[in-house]
């Protein structure tokens, strides 16, 4: 779940996407730390841009998609990941 600005309590990554709120904290979308939502612009029901603020002041944003990140908890260790993409029909890693 999110809280709010008012609360400084640890912030859990957000159960659905429809609680990233402008002020909300949540954790998995930067994996080492907490974020505040500052706007959320909707692509459909699917997909939205958070923008957000960590904890330096530094401002950006990320594409997410619904089961995906921040919904996911950060991984426990750095590693590469990988991805398997089909491209007109071949996978590829």
């Amino acid at each position: 779940m999110t809280e709010t600005g008012a609360s400084q309590t640890a912030a859990q990554p957000a159960a659905r996407l429809e609680d990233l709120t402008p002020g909300a904290r949540t954790r998995g979308v930067l994996p080492d730390r907490a974020v505040t939502v500052v706007q959320v612009e909707w692509h459909g029901t699917l997909a939205l841009t958070l923008t957000y603020r960590d904890d330096t002041g530094k401002v950006d944003h990320e594409l997410l998609y619904r089961g995906h990140p921040p919904t996911s908890p950060p991984p426990a260790r750095s590693a590469p990941r990988l991805y398997r993409v089909c491209v007109r029909g071949a996978i590829k890693d």
